[in-house]
């Protein structure tokens, strides 16, 4: 039979030291001329001995097996002794003990086998019958090996409580009976497969319920034993006349084991019966004895009620008791400590009061010198700027009167204390072609990072190579101006950020305002360092409103090692992921000039609203912020727009996970990490 992938088969003979002979076992009722029989090499199989069953897989057909013959004598298991075990096994240690005319048999391995637990029904002789064996140790099972379960009533298995004899006979153990008999029952469902001799297979090992003591006979039988002591009891009691006759009846009237057995097992019969229950509490109060040991129980136990409340109740006033002594010990140290800090509350006022008034004194003081060092200073200034009005006067009248046109050049006052080199467009060109290249981002990607750094969100780069990408992205764009942060636990504050000479922002924000016609790139190296929930919202909203040089360039990159800090979901919004591809090779472009703020181009700022309103763009906030910034691209540099409006939808599609608070692929970078 196959069950779940797996064969069934039966161990027929011992053929050798490990050569067993096995057929395969089929459903109930199949004909056994369909079987087949089959020779297998297994120690293990050879070990369980004749008659046992086995649940094999991975079946695979092998050579004709040599047989050999042994040169000690072989049992079928290991457990029998060698006589007992010979006088029930049928086996030979030769190929002679394979039928006459029987053919080769066919050879087999298997990959897996496992022995099944082998049980025996009653069902099929019938149970009345198969008890009546057992009690006289006459049940005869057709197996050779034992059997580990007999089923003697429906669903009703004896797992233990009965043994075999030499000759191969089942029977009760001793103290146990028909009456008493330990019955167990299969928990779960049973699969198992049930022969016409009664034998039953279980293809799972069964798991067996608590044994319960159980009276295996009919409930006729049961009523029978006990009417006939009954009945004897009665006769014994009528026939008493003298002494010896009364011993006579105590000795014949007094039930032996077997009695109570029957008058244990006919109770449980009668008390099933609804009938019975109902008439029995009638009958008992009619009898005078029994009402009044009822009422004597009725009354003892009223006490003994009446004392557990009353232990009840004084072990619960002590608790309470107890508890409402801590409770006041407690009020009493809390009014204590209310009192001392009601009187350090005080003194603080006192303090702090003092302190106020010297404070608002040194104010006032501070204010009053810088009021007057101001006056001075506007002093001086008006008196520069009336004598920087006559020098103009006096240049202007010395100007020749003819015009001269004289080429374009930089005003130089808008770069500070001296001029800056600034690169041409087609340099600035090759500096991102070369970015490209090292990086592994496309032309256009870059060119939408470099517009996005001048607004929000900012460009963060991830990825094992982002600190590099970023580091060599800034230097090439602002040289020696360029600022490159590296953030760290200790700088928690945008003040810190700033305060720290070594970090560079304090110089990129001077640059930017003396120069804010050249874009001055700042890097912030490792934003998951620290907490940057402190500082980088602030740095957003300084520049919205104002506060920073719009010249600013900001860009960033994740930190991938180390100790690192997750980024709240509020703080989000405030950047924008871009992951470094893989394929970047060669070295980073040198700096080749300063790259100019460029202002929006109004006839190129009209031509994209044009062409972005014809696409299925997600609403006009994103048209028109995405057509300021593409304005600003040089037409020299030839740059698709819809390749770079592929990375400004990007963000877009961040910006929606964010406020869905769905999943992005690229939020691990900064939320969940370890290590």
């Amino acid at each position: 039979m196959s069950v779940a992938g797996k064969s069934v088969y039966r161990v027929e003979r011992i053929a050798g030291y490990d050569v067993a002979v096995v057929v395969e076992v089929k459903d109930e009722g199949s004909p056994s001329s369909t079987e087949k029989i089959k020779e297998t090499k297994s120690d293990r199989i050879c070990l369980g001995g004749l008659d046992s069953f086995w649940a094999v897989s991975g079946e695979t057909t092998e050579k004709a097996i040599v047989h050999r013959a042994p040169t000690v004598p072989y049992t079928s298991s290991s457990t029998s002794s060698l006589i007992g075990r010979a006088k029930i096994a049928d086996f030979s240690l030769t190929d002679a003990s394979r039928p006459k005319n029987a053919g080769k048999l066919d050879a087999v391995s298997f990959a897996n086998a496992v022995k099944l637990t082998v049980g025996f029904s009653l069902r099929k002789i019938g149970y009345e019958k198969g008890l009546a064996l057992l009690a006289e140790n006459k049940l005869a099972v057709p197996l050779r090996a034992a059997v580990q379960a007999i089923e003697v009533g429906a669903g009703k298995w004896l797992s233990s409580g009965f043994t075999r004899s030499s000759e191969g006979f089942y029977g009760f153990s001793e103290k146990i009976s028909v009456r008493n008999a330990p019955v167990r029952s299969v928990e779960g469902k049973i699969d198992s497969l049930t022969q016409l001799s009664g034998v039953v297979v279980f293809l799972s090992q069964p798991k067996w319920s608590p044994p319960v003591e159980a009276d295996l006979r009919s409930e006729a039988q049961i009523l029978a034993s006990a009417l006939k002591w009954a009945e004897r009891l009665r006769s014994s009691t009528e026939a008493a006349g003298d002494v010896a006759q009364l011993l006579n009846t105590r000795i014949t009237s007094t039930a032996d084991d077997a009695e109570r057995e029957d008058l244990r097992s006919a109770l449980a019969v009668l008390a099933s019966r609804t009938e019975i229950n109902d008439l029995v509490p009638s009958f008992m109060a009619k009898d005078p004895e029994w009402r009044d040991r009822l009422a004597s129980f009725e009354e003892s136990e009223r006490e003994r009620q009446r004392s557990a409340i009353r232990a009840q109740i004084d072990r619960e006033m002590t608790e309470e008791n107890r508890k409402l002594t801590d409770m006041q010990a407690r009020v009493v140290e809390a009014e204590a400590r209310v009192a001392a800090i009601g009187q350090r509350e005080l003194l603080l006022r006192d303090a702090a009061s003092k302190t106020q008034e010297e404070l608002e004194a040194k104010i006032a003081a501070a204010a009053n010198s810088i009021s007057a060092k101001h006056s001075e200073i506007g002093g001086l200034l008006r008196a520069d700027v009336e004598e920087l009005r006559k020098a103009v006067h006096t240049i202007t009248d010395a100007a020749p009167t003819a015009y001269v046109q004289h080429p374009p050049i930089v005003d130089e006052a808008n770069f500070g204390s001296g001029p800056l080199e600034i690169a041409a467009p087609e340099k600035r060109f090759e500096i991102i072609r070369q970015l490209a290249a090292t990086s592994g981002f496309s032309v256009p990607a870059l060119t939408a990072v470099l517009l996005q750094s001048s607004t929000t969100p900012i460009p963060i780069f991830v990825g094992d190579r982002a600190i590099t990408a970023v580091a060599d992205f800034v230097t090439a764009i602002g040289g020696a101006l360029a600022a490159v942060v590296y953030c760290d636990p200790t700088r928690v504050t945008l003040s810190d950020m700033i305060d720290d000479k070594a970090s560079g922002l304090s110089a990129a924000i001077e640059l930017a305002q003396q120069h804010p016609h050249v874009t001055i790139p700042v890097a912030f190296c490792g934003i998951t360092n620290g907490p940057c929930e402190y500082w980088l919202p602030s740095l957003i909203e300084r520049r919205r409103l104002g506060r920073l040089p719009a010249n600013l360039a900001f860009f960033g990159s994740a930190a991938v090692d180390g100790t690192r800090v997750s980024v709240p979901n509020s703080v989000l919004k405030y950047i924008f992921p871009l992951e470094i591809p893989s394929g970047g090779r060669g070295n980073p472009p040198s700096f080749v000039g300063h790259w100019p703020f460029a202002e929006m181009d109004s006839d190129l700022l009209a031509e994209m609203v044009d062409h972005l309103g014809d696409l299925d763009l997600p609403d006009d906030g994103f048209v028109a912020a995405t057509a300021k910034m593409l304005s600003r691209v040089p037409s020299s540099w030839g740059v698709r727009i819809d390749a770079v409006l592929k990375t400004f939808l990007a963000r877009v599609v961040w910006t929606e996970a964010l406020g869905k608070g769905a999943g992005h692929e690229l939020i691990h970078y900064f939320q969940n990490i370890e290590g």
